[in-house]
């Protein structure tokens, strides 16, 4: 339990520094640092979900979704370094709102990556996960048992997928 809040607080307080303003045009800074962002906040909702079973309905999962949309809405450009935090943030959106935007997501990446295929592996995963938390709902709606969703059902579906 000491290695997991240790992990914990060390991902919390976790800054990335960019080199100085004269290394880089602005427009170049802007998206390493929104891309730094969005793998940060990525890593956060892995862990939370992972580690601690957090579903898509917990708050800090709520805030860091809410967060990555925002952060996704100011980008100019795409790029398939953003596929994996796209990816991870994606299985959590709650709504058809959430889900329209994320897919309209994927479709931007798919259309400016190299990496066409991964990025539809990607969304056939998240539209997966998402209908089977949808089914599991309709059937299961008091269930108290609480596992992670990355037990249930992400890594089952994600075995050998690359999101590089």
């Amino acid at each position: 339990m000491y290695r997991l809040i240790t992990f914990e607080t060390r991902l919390d307080n976790l800054i990335q520094i960019l080199s100085p303003l004269g290394e880089f045009p602005s427009l170049e800074l802007l998206v390493l640092g929104q891309t730094s962002s969005l793998i940060h906040n990525a890593a956060k909702i892995y862990f939370y979900t992972s580690l601690h079973a957090a579903q898509p309905s917990t708050h800090i999962v709520r805030c860091l979704v809410i967060e990555q949309i925002g952060i996704l809405r100011s980008i100019d450009a795409m790029r398939s370094a953003h596929l994996w935090s796209i990816f991870v943030t994606a299985l959590y959106a709650l709504g058809d709102d959430e889900r329209m935007f994320f897919l309209d997501t994927f479709a931007k990446l798919e259309a400016v990556s190299s990496t066409r295929s991964a990025t539809q592996a990607a969304q056939s995963i998240v539209q997966t996960v998402w209908k089977r938390r949808d089914f599991e709902v309709i059937l299961e709606p008091s269930s108290n048992k609480v596992v992670s969703d990355w037990v249930k059902y992400i890594r089952p579906l994600s075995e050998g997928l690359s999101l590089a």
